[in-house]
C-alpha cells in the first residue's frame, strides 16, 4: 500500500468496509426474521474476492516501487 498517499484510497476503502458491513447486516438481520435472498449468499464471497484483488494490486505496486528505488 502507498502509505505516503493513503488519503487518496480512503474513500474506496471506506466504501468496501461499509459494503461489507451492510452485507452482514442484511444477511444476518433478514435471516433472523425469516427472509432469505439468494443473491446475499454470493455477495460475501464477491466482496472478499474484491478485497483480496485490491490488496494484491497494492502489494504488487508497492513491490514495484521498492525495486525501482
Amino acid at each position: 500500500m502507498d502509505f505516503n498517499n493513503n488519503n487518496q484510497h480512503l474513500p474506496l476503502q471506506l466504501f468496501i468496509f461499509i459494503l461489507s458491513l451492510a452485507d452482514d447486516v442484511l444477511l444476518l438481520g433478514l435471516a433472523r426474521v425469516g427472509i432469505h435472498f439468494a443473491w446475499l449468499r454470493w455477495l460475501s464471497p464477491v466482496i472478499i474476492g474484491g478485497m483480496i484483488v485490491h490488496m494484491g494490486w497494492h502489494f504488487y505496486r508497492h513491490r514495484i516501487k521498492k525495486r525501482a528505488s
